[in-house]
């Protein structure tokens, strides 16, 4: 699937989007951490 000639502008913000849901996923699990250990 991702051998047929890819493109750049497409493969750039599948990048993208990857990063920001880690970031965003890795936050949510930060915050969730951090509500629990102040209650």
């Amino acid at each position: 699937m991702f051998d047929l000639a890819p493109l750049d502008q497409v493969s750039l913000v599948n990048q993208w989007l990857f990063c920001y849901a880690f970031l965003l996923d890795t936050g949510l699990i930060a915050m969730t951490a951090a509500s629990r250990r102040i209650r």
